[in-house]
């Protein structure tokens, strides 16, 4: 007789499911492979090639189907090469193609309790290796069976081995545990996959654009625990960058992503299942999620959990009403929940390693609140701390441990990390020249005080920079190179031949130490005065103004024919590269001072974010912003240290950083007139396209940015920002008008 199950994988409220059926693909006649026994003499095994004995079961069973192998063939008489050679001719693997109630013998099942997990709670895992030599298949469906299976979430974790089915289109992984799925998102031969009901963290991997047939709803993850130190936590925009690129499909109302979404699962409403809960003689194991809290707050994209009830560990002997809220039934030790829809379940609970979860659902239909299916489910558990966070104690001394300025005091909650690179910590403290961290650069908040040391090295009076006897004085001007057309949205950028440039920077034109530079054209940083390719340390790509590299200047040093170079630290904060430390060419034309070294009787603000005044010259009391295009008066120039600043006709201050203003006056592009249909795209990096505009459309401009903005790697393409999102600024594609 057939067990119908009642389905439990969202909240107990939320009575709906998706199911989805497959038709089976007709198998064409293939010349039958002979299997020959294995011989003690191979070393590697079938076991050795697929260590999972249940895929070994169910490709089998299609090696006959799809008559590769004989019907009367078993896996005793395979060795591993003749194992590969059967696995190369599958062109489909479907264990839903199985009859009925043997079906249940072939199921993607090995270990594991048809819960989510974690490994902790459900540590069944269905491998999939050895898939990578079946290099003709062209179908794979793993997904659950809502009629014949045994659980719910089969026992599909690691997809690595598909990585390399080049001739794979049709992929079902429906209902499994998978949590990384980037292994198979540069697969371009799939066409049709299937995902929902799984465990996956990372969905943004996917580009709905790559595939005619993506379905994805359904994932149910599990977090590994917050560390709290208080009974109170905001999540931080769980949901924003969480859905697949390129999803705005208007009859899916939850694409593309929006805040109104969100939904928070709230102690005074609801449980949590996953898994099946059966009917009958059937016991299953039920999992339970109990939301920690009533009080819960969204603010834009991030969830605020206040009152978070006390963590308890279930063990052995919890109580039903202990772990879920749930009573037990009478008579067969199952369990009731407070709902119609699962008035009558029989099972045996299952204890997760808590018992409460802070709890939020990305929801499909928001207006059908308490019945619609979770795009995704979120479940963070949490442990609230009674240790009492310690500060973090940072000196500054020389290298015979003298302290050379103020201690500072990093504090916080407990697990905040800390980076004691960051301008913050890592000072520029004049006369000195950082050294090493002691003992280390990079920890986090404990309930241990910490003392950590930054140690430094005393500067000795740095000689004026001389130029060489054989060279010239004068400025020198960027070696000639023929013009390449450039095409907008492919930034063309040069790069500067530093050892065998011919000139080095005048003396008026050396930044001094400790000043700020940034560079114009294509650069490296080498280990060593004397440029070798082999030493290079890191390149920089040639970037827009308001976005290009910068470095400090720690000293001077010649090469071996006596070509001045700086040696600098790099101060580019969101790349890998920050705080490295090398040397890069003094040439003018390639690298000069990140502020103004003169006065100017007029600035615009060019940066996208524009730039800030303020009433004091070392640019405290913020006064306001002005946006990128807005024409400044100035009254005065002024330095501060080894900055500048422009006092403006109303006496309040600008930075005079190349990078925020520029001289002169520069027209802003308002409004552009689309030549040809274009999209929009929700960031200046053309990640997610969020909306569409038709040829002739005009458009408001906001201002103007580039891509890749804190790349090195990559130049940057300029974009404007429209309302709701970016699009190209291609001449070819636009026409720009200014003001």
């Amino acid at each position: 007789m057939k067990i119908h199950k009642l389905l439990l994988t969202t909240t107990l409220l939320l009575g709906s499911a998706i199911l989805f059926s497959t038709q089976n693909a007709g198998i064409g006649d293939q010349p039958i492979l002979n299997v020959q026994a294995a011989t003690v003499a191979n070393e590697e095994t079938i076991n050795d090639v697929m260590p999972n004995q249940q895929l070994q079961k169910l490709v089998l069973y299609e090696m006959k189907r799809q008559k590769i192998v004989t019907s009367d063939s078993d896996l005793s008489q395979f060795d591993a090469g003749s194992f590969k050679t059967a696995l190369g001719k599958l062109t489909s693997i479907n264990w839903r193609t199985i009859p009925g109630y043997q079906r249940a013998d072939y199921e993607p099942i090995n270990g594991g309790n048809g819960t989510i997990g974690p490994a902790s709670v459900n540590s069944g895992n269905y491998s999939l290796k050895g898939l990578e030599n079946a290099t003709n298949l062209t179908e794979l469906d793993l997904a659950h069976d809502l009629d014949y299976g045994r659980y719910y979430f089969d026992d599909v974790k690691d997809v690595t081995p598909l990585s390399g089915l080049t001739k794979l289109t049709d992929l079902n992984l429906e209902g499994n545990r998978i949590e990384d799925i980037s292994p198979i998102a540069g697969m371009r031969s799939v066409k049709n996959l299937i995902l929902i009901s799984n465990s996956i963290k990372n969905l943004n991997v996917l580009d709905r654009d790559n595939y005619d047939k993506f379905q994805y709803l359904g994932q149910h993850v599990v977090f590994p625990v917050q560390h709290l130190t208080e009974n109170a936590y905001t999540w931080k925009a769980p949901f924003k960058d969480a859905l697949p690129k390129h999803v705005a499909d208007p009859t899916n109302h939850w694409e593309p992503y929006t805040s109104q979404n969100i939904h928070m699962v709230k102690s005074s409403n609801y449980y949590d299942l996953g898994g099946y809960a059966g009917e009958e003689d059937e016991t299953d194991l039920i999992q339970v999620f109990k939301p920690a809290t009533q009080n819960m707050t969204l603010d834009g994209d991030d969830v605020h959990f206040a009152g978070l009830a006390e963590q308890v560990s279930p063990g052995e002997g919890i109580s039903l009403a202990q772990q879920g809220g749930l009573v037990p039934e009478p008579g067969n030790g199952g369990v009731v929940a407070p709902s119609r829809e699962a008035a009558h379940i029989n099972g045996t609970l299952l204890a997760n390693e808590h018992t409460y979860y802070m709890m939020v659902k990305y929801r499909a239909e928001p207006e059908r609140a308490g019945y619609s299916t979770a795009v995704m489910s979120y479940h963070l558990p949490y442990v609230i701390d009674k240790v009492q966070v310690q500060p973090v104690t940072v000196k500054y001394e020389d290298e015979k441990g003298t302290a050379i300025h103020g201690v500072q005091t990093i504090t916080g909650k407990l697990g905040d990390s800390f980076d004691l690179s960051k301008t913050d910590y890592q000072l520029e403290i004049p006369g000195y020249t950082f050294k090493a961290y002691d003992p280390i650069q990079t920890g986090e908040l404990t309930g241990q005080a910490q003392t950590v040391k930054l140690v430094y090295t005393k500067n000795t009076a740095p000689d004026v920079p001389v130029v060489p006897k054989n060279e010239s004085i004068n400025p020198p001007t960027a070696p000639d190179k023929p013009k390449t057309p450039s095409v907008p949205d492919q930034p063309v950028m040069t790069e500067p031949t530093s050892e065998r440039q011919t000139q080095v920077a005048a003396p008026e034109n050396v930044a001094k130490i400790h000043e700020a530079v940034y560079s114009l054209e294509k650069i490296y940083l080498y280990q060593n005065p004397t440029f070798k390719s082999s030493e290079r340390k890191a390149g920089y790509v040639q970037k827009p103004r308001v976005f290009r590299p910068m470095f400090v200047v720690d000293g001077y040093a010649h090469s071996k024919d006596g070509r001045l170079r700086y040696h600098v630290r790099d101060v580019n904060h969101q790349s890998k590269t920050d705080g490295l430390r090398g040397y890069i060419t003094t040439q003018f034309a390639y690298v000069r001072p990140v502020y103004y070294h003169s006065s100017h009787k007029t600035l615009t603000a060019i940066n996208p974010k524009g730039v800030n005044e303020y009433t004091n010259k070392n640019l405290t009391n913020k006064v306001r912003n002005f946006k990128q295009g807005t024409v400044l008066r100035v009254k005065k120039f002024v330095t501060h240290n080894l900055t500048t600043r422009y006092q403006l006709t109303n006496g309040h201050y600008v930075t005079g950083n190349r990078k925020l203003v520029k001289m002169g006056r520069h027209k802003q592009p308002k409004q552009v007139v689309l030549k040809q249909g274009l999209n929009r795209y929700r960031d200046a990096d053309f990640t997610m396209k969020n909306g569409h505009f038709d040829k002739g459309d005009k458009i408001i401009v906001k201002r103007f940015t580039f891509s890749h903005q804190d790349s090195i790697k990559q130049g940057g393409t300029k974009r404007f920002e429209v309302k709701g999102g970016f699009i190209s600024a291609n001449p070819k594609l636009v026409r720009a008008y200014y003001k």
